[in-house]
């Protein structure tokens, strides 16, 4: 996994929040796998039963880490939301029957 900051977009009643910073470890994150060997590293919120150690965010978001092995096929839920976000990492994606490739920049990122 890269470093990446997670950042949320509060509701009005808490914009004015003092920020706070979580410092999560690479062995705080709970891994679950599954028997095709794709893994899911769990960082916020609940995914295939595990809760990750970011927590306290008013926004509630799901943030996770996916790795499936070269040549499988993999489905994993996403679940409705007003923003949802993928960062794709890897080379392709497919997300709602759309192919999503990896474009390189020549910085920091990824696009589509």
């Amino acid at each position: 996994m890269h470093g990446f900051q997670l950042w949320a977009n509060l509701p009005r009643s808490l914009k004015m929040t003092a920020p706070r910073y979580q410092d999560i470890t690479a062995r705080d994150i709970p891994e679950v796998s599954d028997d095709d060997g794709a893994r899911v590293r769990v960082v916020c919120g609940e995914f295939w039963g595990r809760t990750g150690p970011v927590e306290g965010i008013a926004a509630q978001p799901r943030y996770v880490d996916v790795w499936v092995p070269p040549g499988v096929r993999r489905t994993l839920p996403v679940t409705a939301s007003p923003l949802p976000t993928l960062l794709l990492v890897g080379t392709a994606a497919v997300l709602a029957g759309m192919l999503l490739r990896r474009r390189n920049h020549g910085r920091s990122g990824v696009g589509f």
